[in-house]
């Protein structure tokens, strides 16, 4: 399950994002349309309940990895398995979100930690594990 929280001043706004009101579930989608829904909801931070094993696949590699540099303003991710969620900058990039994403491959897990914000992605590193798995 999947829950909006949208940042006005020091108050918090929790409204389920309108595609998923509609009975559309994350965890049975891709990546990328994960992706398309937050670059849809700028300026807030999406609460992920349900963490997923292995829903980030190898076949989503390279095209997240063409992703990463993107600026294009998208919300953040949040897990809210932990007692006191990261409370993100009210703000993401889809580069940052598609790092968060590899990030889940490499754990087997997505989301992998806390906040897809708090700390960003290592996008440096995350460059360097890709070109060493391509030239293995």
């Amino acid at each position: 399950m999947i829950a909006a929280l949208g940042f006005v001043g020091c108050d918090l706004i929790w409204t389920p994002p309108e595609d998923y009101r509609a009975g559309e579930n994350w965890q049975k989608g891709t990546p990328f349309g994960l992706l398309a829904v937050l670059a849809s909801h700028p300026g807030t931070g999406y609460l992920v309940t349900d963490p997923l094993a292995d829903w980030v696949e190898e076949s989503h590699l390279a095209p997240l990895m063409k992703l990463i540099e993107s600026d294009r303003p998208c919300a953040a991710v949040i897990l809210s398995e932990v007692a006191n969620p990261p409370m993100p900058p009210s703000f993401s990039t889809i580069g940052n979100e598609a790092a968060y994403l590899v990030e889940g491959f490499r754990t087997g897990r997505y989301p992998p930690r806390e906040s897809s914000v708090m700390p960003p992605p290592d996008v440096e590193e995350i460059r360097a594990w890709w070109e060493a798995r391509k030239s293995e």
